[in-house]
């Protein structure tokens, strides 16, 4: 402390005057304590002793202390001890001041009262100074009569004139409380006194249900920090939702009572209790000012370091500072008016002047004579699921009538933050009480947490349903098994009484909590099971859910799977509800859709055979798109067998129930590959969801979700609480009870449809969710994003009318885009060793029949060529030709007109074939002619009958076109091309045609078989005949045969019977030509003479020109009209024929 150089000066003088008259120089402060004092009163004697010793050293203090102990009577002693009552009254008149740390006996306190020495009371029973005082009198503790005056201020700020009372048996505290009680500033309608051992829970609770059926919120709580520290959390535990304001006298002389307060909730188990979301008020001394805490820390220090035995701790030094705070402020008094000031200098003084200390503002009521100044502070809560916390300084109270609020924002009560305006009321209308089962030890659940606490703000926000009612929110914990979720759902329902129960992750703690209250008459919810079953009314009849059901996943699955034209799948399941019904809703959602394995496990602890077992069969069976409908802990187990068979990588695509997400959360470590797809409720597009969204986001801030921005179903949850609230405040309006689950139930379902965060809420009439929307989340870069929605626009849950909607494009394995076939199909690729070959031989094959086509032309006036025909060897070749290539249409898929390869096939048999047909229909017309006429056989009239041969193939495949076209067909790994109605008819007829005319060809060739051979190819033609019905019958009929097992075999009877068939007769029709054309021409003439086999044969010359366009050479009569003779056989020779 600093002293001005005029008032140096002052007290340079008075000390002159003061030793020449022979005055005080110092100033004594009396002590009175008892013989054995306790050990508080020892610590304040310290105080005195170190702050002396500190003022007069080290403040430039003016006026030096010195501290004299008096000894006085026993603590309780209230005889009348007239000697040390004697020499405390003998050394009053030198003293300046007394502080009491004890009981004054009646001796003591008469020389005190009738002396003009300043009495300190700080004693720990000040009360009854407070009431009385003595007229030299400061109290300078806080006295219970200040405590409850504040309290009932405090609460009169915030509107508050009712509350219940709970004090310890602590004498101050019990003291507080009853003189809070007597004030009638508040109304008390309830108190409890907690008893100094441990008290009975069931008893508080019982309390505590009596509290909520009185409907009164504010909860005044007097005694230490442990002990309501034990309240709060009893009453979290319980879920029992009260503003709690706690008045936080220094019993046993904690430093600063925030700190230990939270020193204390740390030692105890708030419980998950969403509502209590931060929100306890305490109105506890001044804290104390920053610019003193050093000088705080430093007397701490030399206390501590100077009286060890004394000092155990740094809480034990708060009654040391108190008496270094009271000398400073006796000091600055003794500063201003000398060592001998008057008593009402003092006083006076001391009233009027406040000091920061190192125990908070230190400050007096200037007619009172008792220390006032209270600070009200509010504790806001971390996170729901810790005790953590901070305190915030909101008001102060000085003595004025009312406290004053300096803080101008937000203001933390039990359920959360409000604004000054919007203070709760201290009694609401009733407490509507809702439950949810869930694995607690799972840490994303805190997302369905927060979400309900918001959704509770919101309702008490808007004040439309339910108005001032009270949300009881409690959290029971699942165990992630059914078996324990079911008695839980006992304890909670004899318990607590909840008027819905909210059933959490999984189809079989849903069904198994269903069986336990449906008999109650309670309310059961649920944000995502799926269950078909959960929709009998008999089973399940007072259950309703937000979430879409199997039947609705199992059709967006269905819309995915028909969006990218699959039409074979493998569904893998596990042997439980969850699987079966699964795979069940979607096999009934798409009866198009070829299952071509479905493969079930059940994986047991310890072994991964089964899971082994059922991806082998869907990996044998050639499927490419897997359907995995299994709960999720099995997902890790799956995917890890999935990849050693091979079975992660593309063209795979993995489709996933809702489950699949929720791996993450159950498995530790669940890991999913890149390229994966599954489903979950969708959630936003409402202005709804934006403010649920905005208002959730800073809770699970530090709860990240790989999936999307808030764990699945929790805006599911959401929009369950706004559907209650819905339907209790149309339950209550009616005059109906919030118990009778049954009436809540149809109150349920007609409630009228409103956005919610999920998007439309409505539900039909056995409580499933109507206009259900479903999530398409694809699994790339190690996040999920939304890749598709689909969205069920029926009003009736077993209807569909939906639309699906693509979004972006979904990443398949490997990071390709490109969707994937169906399954692995087994066809001859242009690149492996069928196909290869076929294409090779094939190429080379119509290489030789090109070249052949340019010897014909080269040789074209060779005799043999010319009797053969050059034009028809021309067609011959481009119908060879045309069905050789009707193999490159056999490799690879195939396309949209694979029927081109029938028409190639068919068109190329007929040209080829035809031709061969025409010559040797032309030679039988020449020979078999008796008359004497002359037969004129011209080009034109050969191609009219080539074409009639041609004319039914064309017929036939137009109309097989038109009528029932050919298109790719798809059998398992099967690849094929048939008709659109699968009829093979058209085919049947086909091959009959094929057979009529080969039977055509071999009967003309029987018929020329004697025709000398210039002209006559009958032999070459009947071996080309018998070959072609060979590889006919055998080969494509094999094709057609094999194609329902091996496409493979089907690919290679075709191929070669082709090979066989057409590139025999090319071979058998052509290489003897080009033998005798090329190598041995002179051998030519001799083919036009011959042996007479029972008739003459006539022969021509070369050199005849009696062709029509120099097409063929004919045989020619020798003698004239009419004239000639019979062969042998009794044909006419010397006939006439013109060509």
């Amino acid at each position: 402390m600093s002293t001005t150089p005029k008032k140096v000066f002052i007290y340079l003088f008075l000390h002159l005057v003061a030793c020449v008259a022979g005055l005080p120089q110092e100033a004594q402060v009396g002590v009175l304590y008892s013989a054995q004092p306790p050990r508080h009163a020892v610590q304040f004697m310290r105080g005195l002793e170190v702050g002396a010793e500190y003022l007069n050293n080290r403040t430039n203090t003016l006026v030096p202390l010195r501290i004299v102990p008096l000894e006085i009577a026993q603590i309780g002693d209230r005889s009348y001890a007239l000697e040390p009552a004697k020499s405390v009254a003998a050394a009053l008149p030198n003293l300046s001041a007394v502080f009491d740390l004890n009981s004054l006996d009646e001796s003591v306190r008469y020389f005190v009262s009738n002396s003009s020495v300043l009495l300190i009371n700080v004693r720990d029973d000040a009360e009854t100074a407070a009431e009385v005082p003595l007229p030299n009198e400061i109290t300078a503790r806080f006295t219970p009569y200040v405590w409850a005056r504040a309290a009932n201020l405090f609460l009169s700020s915030l509107n508050w004139t009712q509350c219940v009372l709970i004090m310890s048996e602590h004498e101050i505290a019990h003291s507080v409380g009853t003189k809070m009680r007597d004030s009638n500033s508040c109304s008390v309608r309830a108190e409890y006194v907690l008893p100094r051992q441990e008290p009975d829970p069931d008893v508080l609770l019982e309390f505590f249900r009596s509290v909520d059926q009185l409907g009164v919120r504010p909860v005044v709580f007097v005694g230490t920090p442990s002990d309501f520290a034990f309240i709060v959390a009893e009453a979290s535990n319980s879920f029992y939702d009260f503003e709690f304001l706690w008045i936080a006298p220094p019993l046993h002389n904690p430093v600063h009572p925030h700190e230990t307060l939270q020193q204390e909730l740390d030692k105890v188990k708030l419980g998950s209790n969403l509502n209590f979301s931060g929100g306890i008020w305490c109105l506890s001394p001044p804290v104390v000012d920053t610019s003193i805490v050093s000088l705080e820390q430093e007397m701490q220090s030399m206390l501590m370091s100077r009286f060890p035995s004394d000092f155990s701790s740094v809480s034990e030094t708060r009654d040391a500072l108190l008496a270094f705070d009271l000398l400073s402020s006796l000091s600055k008094a003794l500063d201003q008016y000398g060592p001998s000031a008057s008593l009402v200098d003092l006083q006076t003084f001391m009233l009027a002047n406040g000091i920061n200390g190192t125990t908070g503002a230190l400050h007096f009521g200037s007619t009172e004579r008792v220390r006032e100044g209270v600070l009200a502070s509010n504790w806001i809560r971390a996170s729901p699921t810790t005790s953590a916390g901070q305190w915030r300084s909101v008001a102060t109270w000085s003595g004025a009538q009312s406290f004053e609020f300096q803080y101008q924002g937000n203001y933390h009560f039990w359920h959360g933050p409000v604004q000054p305006s919007k203070v709760p009321t201290d009694t609401f209308p009733g407490t509507v009480t809702v439950a949810m089962i869930y694995p607690m030890q799972v840490p994303e659940y805190e997302h369905w947490f927060h979400s309900a606490a918001v959704a509770m703000q919101h309702i008490g926000e808007d004040g439309v349903y339910l108005p001032g009612y009270r949300w009881r929110f409690i959290p029971i914990d699942s165990h992630l098994d059914d078996g324990r979720a079911v008695l839980q759902s006992i304890e909670l329902r004899s318990k607590y009484h909840p008027h819905a129960i909210i059933a959490a992750e999984s189809n079989s703690i849903t069904r198994s909590v269903q069986a336990v209250v449906r008999a109650e008459n309670v309310l059961q919810l649920s944000p995502i099971a799926s269950s078909d079953a959960l929709s009998s009314k008999t089973d399940a009849p007072l259950f309703a859910r937000t979430g879409p059901k199997e039947f609705d996943y199992g059709n967006a699955i269905a819309s995915y799977v028909a969006h990218y034209g699959w039409e074979n799948v493998a569904i893998l399941s596990s042997l439980d509800d969850y699987g079966a019904e699964a795979a069940k809703s979607f096999i009934s959602a798409a009866p198009s859709v070829r299952i071509l394995e479905h493969a079930s496990f059940r994986y047991l602890t310890g072994t991964r055979q089964t899971v082994k077992i059922a991806l082998t069969d869907i990996q044998e069976s050639k499927a490419r798109i897997i359907l995995a409908f299994a709960s999720a802990e099995h997902f890790p187990h799956i995917f890890r067998e999935a990849e050693q068979l091979g079975m992660l990588k593309y063209p795979y695509v993995w489709v996933l129930g809702e489950q699949a997400i929720l791996a993450n959360t159950f498995v530790q470590n669940a890991t999913f590959p890149d390229g994966v797809i599954a489903v979950a409720p969708h959630e936003g597009g409402t202005s709804a969801f934006e403010r649920f969204a905005s208002d959730l986001q800073p809770r699970v801030r530090d709860i990240p979700y790989l999936a999307s921005d808030f764990f699945i179903g929790s805006a599911e949850v959401y929009d369950i609480f706004q559907s209650l609230a819905r339907s209790y405040d149309t339950v209550l309006k009616a005059g109906g009870n919030l118990l009778n689950g049954q009436a809540v139930f149809q109150s349920l379902l007609k409630t009228s449809t409103f956005p919610g965060a999920s998007g439309r809420v409505a539900f039909d009439s056995r409580g499933d969710r109507l206009y259900g929307s479903i999530d398409f989340f694809n699994r790339v870069d190690g996040q999920w994003r939304s890749v598709a929605i689909w969205r069920n626009e029926s009003n009736d849950t077993e209807l569909v009318a939906a639309t699906f909607t693509v979004k972006t494009e979904t990443i398949f394995m490997n990071g390709i885009s490109t969707p994937p076939t169906d399954l692995e199909r087994l066809y001859a690729n242009w690149s492996d060793g069928g196909g290869l070959s076929m294409t090779l031989i094939t190429g080379l094959l119509l290489l030789i029949v090109a070249g052949s086509g340019a010897v014909v032309m080269r040789y074209r006036h060779n005799p043999l060529i010319r009797a053969s025909s050059p034009f028809f060897l021309l067609a011959t070749l481009v119908g060879i030709a045309l069905a050789l290539m009707s193999n490159f249409f056999m490799i690879g898929l195939p396309a949209r007109f694979c029927g081109t390869r029938y028409w190639l096939l068919l068109l190329g048999f007929a040209v080829s074939y035809g031709s061969l047909v025409a010559k040797n229909w032309r030679v039988w017309r020449l020979w078999s002619d008796d008359s004497m006429k002359i037969i004129r056989i011209t080009n034109l009239k050969l191609f009219s009958f080539l074409g009639v041969f041609i004319l039914p193939f064309i017929i036939l495949l137009i109309l097989w076109t038109i009528i029932d076209p050919p298109v790719p067909t798809f059998s398992g790994h099967l690849v094929g091309c048939r008709s659109v109605t699968g009829s093979t008819l058209w085919m049947i007829v086909a091959f009959a045609m094929m057979i009529i005319a080969l039977a055509i060809g071999c009967f003309l060739s029987f018929k020329v078989r004697k025709i000398p051979q210039l002209y006559n190819e009958c032999r070459h033609i009947a071996l080309a005949t018998y070959n072609l019905a060979v590889a006919i019958t055998i080969g494509l009929v094999l094709h057609q045969v094999l194609a329902e097992i091996s496409y493979v075999a089907s690919f290679m009877c075709w191929c070669l019977g082709v090979l066989f068939g057409f590139g025999g007769m090319f071979f058998i029709m052509f290489a003897p030509k080009f033998y005798l054309v090329i190598l041995h021409p002179e051998k030519i003439s001799q083919l036009s003479s011959g042996r007479s086999t029972g008739r003459t044969t006539n022969t021509v010359p070369d050199s005849s020109k009696q062709s029509v366009n120099n097409n063929s050479s004919a045989p020619r009569s020798t003698g004239g009209r009419g004239s000639g003779r019979k062969t042998g056989s009794g044909r006419r020779t010397g006939q006439k024929i013109r060509v």
